[in-house]
C-alpha cells in the first residue's frame, strides 16, 4: 500500500514537472514573438518616418525664405524649413531606407524639388504643384509575416514589404502618395 501511495506521489509530482516545463516554454516562446514583434515595430516605424522625410524632401511643399541663387538658367530659393537635411544626409537617408533596387526610380524622376547646396546653405527650385497633402496612415496594429529575409507588413488595409538587405531592413517601395 505504502509503495502505491509512493507511486501515485511519484507519478504526480512528474506530471506537475512536465506541465511546469510545457508552460514555461509556451510563455518563453510567447515573450519571444513579442520581443521579435516590437523589435520589427520599431524597424519598421523607423522605416516609415524616413520614407515620409523622403517624400516631402522630393514632393513636399519646402518652406523658403526671400533669398535665391541663379544657376544655369534656373532660380533655386534659399530653403528655410527645419525638415529639410543636407543633401548628404538625404542620400544617405534613401540608401538605409529603400532597397538598392528601388534607388533608380525613387531618384531619378523628372518631377520633384531640385536641390543644390552653396556655401553649407540647401537651395530649392520647387515642383510647379508641390504636395500639400502628403497621405497619413495609422500604424497602430502592425502585423509582420514572413521570414528572415522578406517581411511582409500588414496595416489598416494595405500590405506592404520590408527586405533584408545585407544585415540591414528595408523598403520595397515609397509607401506615401499625394493627396492634393
Amino acid at each position: 500500500m505504502k509503495k502505491k501511495k509512493l507511486f501515485i506521489i511519484f507519478g504526480v509530482i512528474i506530471i506537475l514537472i512536465i506541465i511546469g516545463i510545457v508552460i514555461t516554454i509556451i510563455f518563453q516562446g510567447r515573450n519571444e514573438e513579442k520581443v521579435e514583434k516590437e523589435l520589427f515595430d520599431d524597424i519598421f516605424l523607423n522605416l516609415v518616418d524616413n520614407n515620409y522625410k523622403y517624400f516631402y524632401y522630393m514632393y513636399g511643399d519646402i518652406q523658403i525664405d526671400d533669398g535665391y541663387i541663379e544657376e544655369n538658367g534656373t532660380t533655386y530659393y534659399h530653403v528655410n524649413d527645419e525638415k529639410i537635411m543636407s543633401l548628404e544626409d538625404f542620400d544617405e537617408l534613401v540608401n538605409n531606407t529603400f532597397v538598392d533596387a528601388m534607388l533608380v526610380n525613387l531618384l531619378e524622376v523628372d518631377e520633384k524639388n531640385q536641390y543644390i547646396n552653396v556655401n553649407g546653405e540647401v537651395y530649392v527650385n520647387k515642383l510647379e504643384n508641390p504636395c500639400t497633402s502628403i497621405s497619413e496612415y495609422d500604424f497602430d496594429n502592425l502585423r509582420f509575416k514572413g521570414d528572415n529575409e522578406k517581411k511582409y507588413v500588414y496595416y489598416e488595409q494595405i500590405r506592404t514589404e520590408m527586405y533584408n538587405e545585407d544585415g540591414i531592413w528595408k523598403l520595397g517601395y515609397s509607401i506615401y502618395r499625394c493627396n492634393n
